[in-house]
């Protein structure tokens, strides 16, 4: 659409690996009806495409500043943002993605959100605020984070450092670890 400028969108089955992804921004308007044009700066993955071993960093969009749907390893994420002011959230990852052995380095804004994201493995450093509603995280490590929210997100053996908020809304924690410092 107009003012589209992702850098890639995949369809079942497309992987894409070894790629710098930056500058992408799904930039239409916000009332915008077809989704697939606000939604993923970077990436508009399916539920059966691959990203791997890749860098993305510095997109935009309405939802999905870095990545919108699809299935992520080994990537590295860092700078992306919300297109619109206001609340920051959907800044990096949103709807049904699912992220194994990946970073999110330094992140202002609220890196998982929303229907279902899966987290194996994976690094959440410096981030602002994390998990937001029907989110699952396996093995993964959160430092410096400033907020964890809770609303019916499961915790399955994490490790929490200098986390200060609670988690609340029924979210649910299973042999995590969390540690001041």
């Amino acid at each position: 659409g107009a003012g589209v400028t992702r850098c890639v969108r995949l369809d079942d089955g497309a992987v894409l690996q070894g790629f710098t992804l930056t500058g992408g921004c799904g930039c239409t308007a916000k009332d915008d009806k077809d989704v697939s044009n606000r939604y993923g700066g970077a990436v508009h993955g399916t539920g059966k495409s691959l990203v791997m071993d890749s860098i993305i960093t510095n997109n935009t969009a309405y939802r999905g500043g870095g990545v919108f749907g699809g299935n992520y390893a080994r990537c590295y994420f860092k700078g992306n943002s919300r297109h619109y002011t206001g609340n920051d959230a959907f800044a990096n990852v949103n709807f049904k993605t699912r992220i194994f052995d990946s970073v999110f380095d330094d992140q202002s804004a609220i890196v998982l959100i929303y229907s279902g994201v899966e987290a194996y493995n994976s690094l959440f450093t410096g981030v602002k605020a994390t998990p937001d509603e029907g989110c699952r995280l396996f093995n993964c490590v959160f430092f410096t984070t400033s907020e964890l929210r809770g609303k019916k997100n499961v915790y399955d053996r994490c490790i929490m450092a200098k986390a200060p908020t609670a988690f609340t809304d029924g979210g649910s924690m299973t042999d995590c670890k969390v540690v001041d410092g």
